[in-house]
């Protein structure tokens, strides 16, 4: 027998040959996947992906002070602990929901970064399967195919690159997770006509707000969500149409007075309206694609030609049914392509209205939350288009493509795994050296502070960004912990990080982001804390520290061990005319900079560039002279070779360049010699232009080495052993400029 509805007819015979045409997709072969009711995909997918994390992936940023210090001495479940979360004047003063839901679980976890990976494992788990059982429920159940495409939407979600942020950064994951699990489950109870009680209305109102509560992510998505509902059920009378949109926005306007509420009776806890929200609106729109790209690394362009098939292969089925006059049956596919569509806007200037540029780069990549739940919605749109056509051709093309994606968008998200792994390691391994006794003879006064100069980065994600962090993450060490008072600051620690200037003048320090901001902190006292030497000294009124320079107010650099410093030294050691751009696992194994993109510097090294541009050829290439985009790829994992040789059909060629001369300062701190390249490219000059570095020492101006190139059309490593501080002087012989794309240290 046959369910009603069901479009696609399975044969009576187990037997049958060959399936009938438009009858292929019932085939045996397929039907544990389209007929089960265990969601095998979407499991599997999640084992895979997430089942593990908990044992590589920790705490970042707003952890350490979110779920680490501002729990220190309250006791699990206690009123003392709930009114850390929970109130006006909280972290979570305007998302009440979230700070109940962060109390609850900082209860159960403590302070555990196992715990946490646990649940926000577990949220994306259900995140996966709520969202799974609302797109089946979007549309009536008309072929087993539908329920195949939600699986796959939700599979898509989970392996999205971009989502490691919101899934596995924990202080976003518990608030963001939620807030879309509400938000579907809401929209579940909205998609039958039949079942909209009063009851069942009020619980999904409830579960709305709720989700507006809890995070931001969704704000006036229920109102699109409801006119989608309207639309498609325009058979059902229109007091009951209207009566869901004018609850939905009666539940909208409800959370935005009490967010502004919450701003007026607590500023410091609120978002402000950015006045400027029109020009940011524009702008995330326009940066959206980019920014999605730039987050599949090395697969970014593998992956938009796959998606680019699923978009096409749904117009083709569109097309046949169009001209088979069974125009009809697109209606619900593309009415969810065009919620989906909808959405987009909407989300950008949510966005745009709370100051939040859509981004992808480090942690900013919260910012595209929204943007995975519409993903998910577009392709499961996509799908149901391409499923209704039976065309074979059409069908297996945009299920293969769709397949194809899911894996390798799976392989881009590890990649970014494996990233936040290696920078969990590189947290504990600074947490390892906090000269603990040091801190500890330290005076107990909020007016006291230490000033961290370590390393700061991994790859383009800050390490410790901000005092908070750092000081959260330090007094979270067992000899600390019961010497910082509980909820208060007897000692700030503040990251230098390469982004400020520091300052300290004997009653203030004064922390400077050239060009848009200076912070200005009151003090008893200042003192470094250098990580390299692994000790803590006072500085003396008149210190200074740069990102390139760093001494106090006798001129001595503070990571200085002695009064010598030690003599610059070069060896020339080759010339590699071989590797071309492909950089990785030959050079920069300790750090590199490229000009245009995010690098990573050594922490024995301190790099200036003086008198030199930056210049861009093409950030997207498949030229093998440009160099490979950074990727953080393991060869502990056997597929790496794959990404490294998909990656190279995503590469660019940029370059610092001068009409004469300019100056890259190096200044090796450890007093050991590093192997030192720069990457030369003639890109642009048809083998016209030639130049000559000279290595000259810093302190003496003496030149140590001297090479001329030309011909370096094809790229070309120069590359010498170096000690101390020196300079290298590039200068123009032959051609328009001279140009170097890379330099990299091991």
């Amino acid at each position: 027998m046959h369910s009603k509805g069901v479009a696609l007819n399975v044969g009576t015979s187990s037997r049958s040959a060959t399936p009938a045409k438009g009858q292929w997709l019932s085939s045996p072969i397929w039907s544990p996947f389209l007929n089960s009711r265990v969601p095998v995909l979407v499991l599997c997918a999640w084992l895979l992906l997430y089942a593990g994390r908990p044992f590589s992936l920790g705490f970042y940023s707003d952890d350490w002070s979110l779920l680490v210090e501002s729990t220190q001495g309250t006791a699990p479940f206690s009123a003392t602990r709930f009114g850390h979360f929970v109130g006006s004047g909280t972290a979570y003063a305007a998302r009440p929901v979230a700070g109940l839901i962060v109390f609850l679980f900082s209860s159960i976890g403590q302070q555990n970064p196992f715990a946490y990976q646990v649940f926000c494992a577990l949220f994306a788990l259900v995140a996966a399967l709520s969202l799974r059982a609302w797109l089946k429920s979007l549309l009536p159940q008309r072929s087993n195919s539908l329920s195949f495409s939600a699986d796959l939407a939700a599979v898509a979600w989970l392996t999205i690159p971009w989502s490691l942020v919101t899934t596995g950064w924990a202080s976003c994951a518990i608030a963001v997770l939620p807030a879309q699990i509400f938000f579907t489950e809401s929209a579940r109870l909205m998609a039958t006509s039949e079942g909209r009680g009063v009851k069942r209305l009020f619980l999904a109102a409830t579960l709305l707000l709720a989700s507006y509560l809890t995070y931001e992510t969704f704000y006036f998505q229920g109102i699109l969500l409801a006119a989608f509902y309207c639309f498609r059920d325009r058979r059902s009378g229109w007091p009951r149409r209207l009566g869901l949109i004018l609850i939905v926005c009666m539940v909208q306007a409800t959370s935005i007075a009490l967010n502004r509420w919450m701003k007026h009776a607590a500023p410091a806890s609120g978002k402000a309206f950015n006045s400027a929200w029109q020009s940011l609106f524009w702008t995330n729109l326009r940066q959206l694609p980019k920014e999605l790209l730039h987050s599949a690394g090395p697969l970014g362009t593998v992956l938009a030609i796959l998606f680019g098939v699923i978009v096409v292969a749904a117009i083709a089925s569109a097309l046949t049914l169009r001209s088979n006059s069974a125009g009809q049956r697109l209606y619900g596919g593309l009415g969810i392509i065009a919620l989906g569509l909808a959405s987009i806007p909407v989300l950008c200037l949510v966005y745009a209205l709370a100051s939040y540029a859509i981004a992808f780069t480090g942690l900013t990549s919260r910012t595209l939350s929204g943007i995975s739940w519409v993903f998910a919605v577009l392709l499961y749109g996509l799908m149901c288009v391409i499923f209704e056509v039976r065309r074979r051709p059409i069908v297996v093309t945009g299920a293969v493509a769709t397949l194809l994606f899911v894996v390798l968008s799976g392989m881009a998200q590890q990649l970014h795994t494996l990233e936040f792994a290696a920078l969990w390691r590189k947290e504990k391994t600074i947490l390892q050296r906090v000269p603990v006794e040091q801190v500890r003879a330290l005076p107990q006064d909020s007016e006291i502070h230490i000033l961290y100069i370590g390393p700061s980065y991994y790859g383009d994600i800050q390490i410790f960004g901000a005092v908070w962090e750092l000081t959260g993450a330090v007094f979270s060490l067992p000899e600390l912990r019961e010497w910082q008072r509980p909820g208060q600051h007897t000692v700030h620690i503040h990251p230098a990080t390469t982004l400020y200037n520091w300052s300290w003048d004997g009653a203030e320090l004064t922390q400077d982001c050239p060009g848009y901001w200076k912070y200005r902190f009151a003090g008893k006292a200042l003192y470094v804390w250098n990580y390299d030497e692994n000790r803590i000294f006072q500085a003396e009124k008149g210190f200074h520290w740069y990102p390139t320079q760093a001494y106090n107010g006798s001129a001595k650099p503070p990571g200085a061990s002695g009064g010598v410093a030690t003599p610059a030294a070069a060896t020339f050691l080759k010339i590699d005319t071989s590797t071309r751009g492909n950089w990785e696992g030959v050079y920069g194994v300790d750090g590199f900079i490229m000009p245009g993109e995010a690098g990573r510097n050594p922490t024995y090294a301190e790099v200036a560039f003086a008198d030199s541009i930056v210049t861009g050829w093409g950030a997207s290439v498949r030229d093998a002279r440009a160099l490979q985009k950074f990727t953080e790829a393991k060869d502990s994992v056997w597929w790496i070779p794959i990404v490294r040789a998909l990656g190279s059909l995503d590469r660019f060629a940029s370059a610092w360049f001068s009409e004469s001369t300019f100056t890259i300062d190096v200044n090796l701190t450890d007093g050991y010699p590093r192997q030192v390249a720069i990457y030369c490219l003639d890109w642009d000059s048809h083998g016209i232009r030639a130049e000559k570095i000279d290595i000259l020492d810093a302190a003496t101006g003496a030149v140590l080495d001297t090479r001329a190139i030309s011909g370096f059309v094809n790229g070309q490593y120069i590359v010498w052993n170096l000690r101390g501080h020196v300079k290298l002087q590039v200068t123009r012989t032959a051609g328009n400029n001279a140009v170097v794309s890379g330099l990299f240290f091991q």
